[in-house]
């Protein structure tokens, strides 16, 4: 995928240490559609405080067939995407971005070590998260929006409580860059991918080592976990996904197609396909059921760096190195829109809950908000 590299002069942090953000911590008990005015804030937010803080595999099965019995639900055409709001206070690379389900919150990472939490209601810094001491390479966040997890170039895995805003673990398993995490819908498991070629299974209010899923000859990048939590789908660095079975730990389809690396992979909320971007230019949508391909999205003119489905299990949105965040039809396969304004490479794509929000991350230091309207 695309390379990160790290800036000189970087900030130091303690590790683990915590720090109350005062007025602006904000919480809800439901979910909430953040309302966005259609300006754009200041380009400078005012500065916050920083918060310092084996089982081996089964062979996989022979190729699949090829025409999947996916059946999409009827799409309302979109008025069209736009951008409502930048925001901006990382010092590097922009890489991970995540809607929180249940308030009107974003957390982003950045290569600059820094988590932070944006207040989308305003459009202003809620807190900072330091505890990462090399770059920040994902984050996720619970079903509930109570845990945030994150990953980093430091091999470890942390996991915090986002109402207290403290630390609450520190995962060490991986003994090199954990590269992407997915938390399951139901809360209880946490999955991690890296650069070792393995994936851990943990449980995510303990902090402990469930299993490590080994099979994979090359780097894996991403994971996703299906809605009933019964499979793992995973990216890697040999063009290849893989489909796990969480409970026993076995390989149950590899999807061959890509000719270059996998960046990322979601799973559609009904469980029913599964979408992969990769160096290749290329987005392409499979058949959980049977394997197969059911679309191979082209219109991207640079490798894609991320891929996320919204809720109507319709729209696929991606983000690429040619600087755009692109919209696609599932069922159609077609490009609906093309959304420019980043001025570099997009390296994540995170889309709400209520499906009429898209956050688009860069490294041009910037998160973009897109607004269907």
């Amino acid at each position: 995928g695309w390379v990160r590299q790290h800036p000189t002069g970087r900030l130091s942090v303690t590790s683990g240490s915590l720090q109350q953000e005062s007025a602006q911590q904000e919480s809800a008990t439901q979910a909430v559609t953040p309302s966005i005015p259609p300006t754009l804030p200041p380009s400078n937010p005012p500065s916050q405080p920083s918060i310092n803080a084996s089982s081996p595999p089964s062979a996989p099965p022979s190729k699949p067939p090829s025409s999947p019995p996916v059946s999409f639900p009827p799409v309302t055409e979109p008025g069209g995407w736009q951008c409502v709001r930048v925001l901006k206070g990382h010092e590097s690379w922009v890489t991970a971005v995540a809607f929180n389900p249940r308030t009107a919150t974003l957390a982003s990472g950045g290569l600059d070590d820094r988590i932070k939490i944006w207040n989308l209601q305003k459009g202003t810094l809620q807190c900072t998260l330091n505890g990462h001491p090399r770059g920040v390479n994902d984050v996720a966040i619970s079903a509930k929006g109570q845990v945030l997890v994150s990953c980093g170039d430091d091999g470890t895995i942390k996991v915090w409580d986002l109402a207290a805003v403290r630390l609450l673990h520190t995962l060490k398993g991986h003994i090199r860059d954990v590269t992407g995490v997915a938390i399951g819908h139901k809360g209880w498991i946490l999955a991690s991918a890296s650069k070792d070629k393995s994936i851990n299974l943990w449980k995510l209010d303990k902090g402990t080592l469930i299993r490590t899923l080994l099979g994979s000859p090359a780097a894996v990048r991403a994971v996703a976990i299906t809605p009933d939590e019964t499979c793992l789908v995973s990216g890697a660095l040999d063009n290849k996904v893989r489909l796990w079975d969480l409970k026993t730990g076995q390989i149950t389809r590899l999807l061959s197609g890509h000719v270059n690396p996998v960046n990322d992979v979601a799973v559609s909320h009904d469980g029913l396909f599964v979408a992969s971007a990769s160096k290749d230019k290329t987005i392409r949508l499979w058949s959980m059921a049977t394997g197969g391909m059911i679309h191979c999205l082209k219109g991207h003119h640079r490798e894609v760096n991320s891929v996320a489905i919204a809720p109507d299990n319709r729209t696929i949105i991606s983000g690429s190195t040619d600087r755009t965040v692109c919209i696609w039809d599932a069922k159609t396969g077609r490009q609906l829109q093309t959304l420019t304004g980043h001025s570099h490479t997009v390296t994540a794509i995170a889309v709400h809950r209520t499906g009429r929000l898209i956050a688009s991350a860069s490294a041009d230091k910037t998160i973009r908000i897109w607004k269907l309207i």
